[in-house]
């Protein structure tokens, strides 16, 4: 099962990361820079509002698989009433921070005049998709917590692909701001009734739960949130604040540059993080049933395949990004490669760790990925205002892959192993060093073959990645999965019917 909900979250995330690089040109180019930079701005403001879930989510997801774990469903109904209740309550209040942006008047005076209308009309719109995207996540909760994440994701794959679709038949017929904002509102209420008749086919005790109040189940809840809320608030904000505050200080092309730069890693980190993420349930389980050794193994072999995949997609960018910017938005946009560039670093070293985090959130034991969180935001907060005055919007690239790397590598692991009794040395070698390794043998031939080719054309592009993939992944096999990993494979391809019929025809 955990097999199957990483395949089709990671085959969600590489769908979304596929329309995000072929329908963006296309906003970009229809929109214009400057009204795709106020969309930017509208999509964090609604991004940032996730803030305000508190930590719940995590809370609900550890509460509801230790309960499934030994079976009391009754009890786990009643935390949903109880969570039902507080996301209702935290709805009203995603609502009165909208309003405050919208009275405040945070951002209309870098919007330009003739946009400011739509601007304030899209403001509401998000701000009512953003109100019910909370209650949504009890429902959604349903279905994550019994490891059914195939359907959570086969609706967030059919949504994007309408979406897309919406904006590729409206866009060209005048649509603008206020077009944005109107499909993805409908799109937001489509996956809520989705998610909702799924979770009641699921739920095993009729009727799905009502808003309510336990008391017990309430507190279990906010005592795990109130450790989660600092997670949530430092993973939110440094993902959100530099658009935020480029939006406060600059004008909106240069935002939408930075954003574009900053678009195709966070596609990265959200394939790493659904991938790593499925196995979250699971750690709660196995600590519930004493299995300290599956839960080592289980982390081990995560830290391989989450550090394989960072370097893969790390070093390929490394290599590709500027090309392929020049490409995909033309010379406008060519400083986004930098920003990439500044980014990949940073991201691909956070992809190494983020299965250490990942147990963390499952065992409980999240309070310090916190603190690292909020460690990292106040530093981008307190610099970032007069670094980008004084050097522009790259300065907040570079002071966010510096904020990244301060603390997180040498802190999370190190707690990580010693909650389960594991050398932090045995994750970093058999994880992260496996991964290096593999991208040491690649260097030379990728750095040869790429000194001479000069990428110019889409063709081009995709021979060059073909070429990188060609290299790079020979070298995987052989120095970055074990003797271990190797023999499961290839048990698995001989176990494959595709594979079993093609021996048999040779």
């Amino acid at each position: 099962m955990i097999l199957r909900n990483a395949l089709i979250s990671t085959v969600n995330n590489v769908q979304a990361t596929m329309v995000a690089l072929l329908i963006t040109p296309f906003i970009v180019r229809h929109l214009g820079q400057d009204t795709y930079g106020v969309w930017t701005i509208l999509a964090s403001l609604m991004g940032t509002c996730n803030i305000l879930d508190l930590g719940l989510a995590p809370a609900l997801d550890n509460a509801l698989a230790s309960y499934r774990a030994v079976g009391q469903e009754r009890e786990a109904k009643e935390t949903l009433s109880s969570a039902l209740t507080m996301y209702s309550l935290i709805a009203l209040v995603a609502l009165g921070v909208f309003a405050v942006v919208y009275l405040g008047g945070l951002y209309q005076s870098k919007v330009p005049p003739n946009l400011r209308p739509a601007f304030n009309w899209a403001l509401l719109m998000l701000a009512l998709l953003a109100a019910l995207g909370f209650p949504r996540r009890v429902f959604e909760e349903i279905l994550l917590s019994r490891e059914h994440h195939h359907q959570v994701y086969s609706v967030e794959i059919l949504a994007s692909l309408t979406l897309a679709g919406l904006l590729l038949f409206f866009l060209p017929r005048g649509g603008g701001l206020l077009t944005m904002a109107s499909i993805h509102f409908w799109e937001g209420l489509g996956i809520l009734s989705c998610v909702i008749w799924l979770s009641r086919k699921l739920w095993p005790l009729g009727a799905l739960p009502r808003p309510g109040w336990y008391k017990d189940k309430a507190w279990r809840l906010i005592k795990y949130a109130l450790n989660m809320l600092p997670v949530i608030a430092g993973s939110i904000g440094l993902q959100q604040a530099p658009i935020l505050l480029l939006g406060a200080i600059l004008d909106p092309a240069q935002v939408a540059v930075y954003a574009i730069g900053g678009r195709l890693l966070a596609q990265e980190r959200s394939l790493v993080d659904a991938g790593v993420g499925v196995v979250q349930p699971r750690y709660a389980a196995l600590v519930a049933k004493e299995a300290h050794g599956e839960a080592r193994a289980l982390l081990l072999r995560a830290g391989l395949y989450s550090s394989l995949l960072g370097s893969f997609i790390g070093m390929g960018v490394a290599l590709l990004a500027r090309p392929f910017y020049l490409l995909w938005l033309g010379q406008n946009f060519a400083d986004s490669a930098t920003v990439a560039l500044l980014l990949i670093g940073p991201m691909t070293m956070y992809m190494c760790v983020r299965p250490c985090e990942v147990m963390l959130l499952g065992i409980g034991r999240h309070r310090l990925i916190g603190w690292v969180n909020l460690s990292e935001l106040a530093l981008v907060l307190l610099l970032s205002w007069p670094l980008v005055k004084a050097f522009g919007l790259l300065a907040m690239a570079a002071l966010v892959g510096g904020a990244m790397l301060c603390l997180r590598p040498l802190i999370i692991p190190t707690f990580a192993c010693r909650q389960l009794g594991l050398r932090p040395l045995d994750y970093w070698r058999q994880g992260p060093m496996r991964a290096g390794l593999t991208c040491l043998a690649a260097a030379l031939p990728l750095g040869l073959l790429f000194s001479q080719w000069r990428v110019g054309s889409w063709p081009g592009l995709f021979l060059a990645f073909g070429a990188y993939a060609l290299v790079w992944l020979p070298c995987a096999l052989l120095l970055g999965l074990n003797a271990q990993e190797r023999a499961f494979w290839r048990a698995k391809l001989a176990g494959a019917r595709w594979f079993s019929l093609f021996k048999r025809e040779k």
